[in-house]
């Protein structure tokens, strides 16, 4: 029962970050259209540029986790590699 439990942490918290990727996603979006739509030089201002900087860093962070987690979770018991498709190779 165990593995259940730490096989639902894992897709719990792989949610978690696929939320937090797509929010931050979203905001970065925003920005942009309002840049696009206040300013006619189409660009941010320093202010949400610095922003855009951060927004994206932390979007890039939780995409890697993502990757990370989603690497774990594909991960042969037997071998520790994952196939393309998810089959075990046997």
């Amino acid at each position: 029962m165990s593995e259940d439990n730490e096989l639902r942490g894992q897709i719990d918290t792989y949610k978690k970050l696929v939320e937090r990727y797509e929010l931050l996603n979203a905001e970065i979006q925003l920005l942009i259209t309002t840049a696009k739509e206040s300013n006619p030089d189409k660009e941010l201002s320093p202010q949400d540029l610095k922003r855009y900087r951060e927004i994206a860093r932390e979007r890039d962070e939780a995409f890697s986790e993502m990757r990370a987690l989603q690497r774990q979770l594909m991960a042969d018991d037997t071998t520790g590699e994952f196939t393309a498709t998810g089959e075990d190779n046997l």
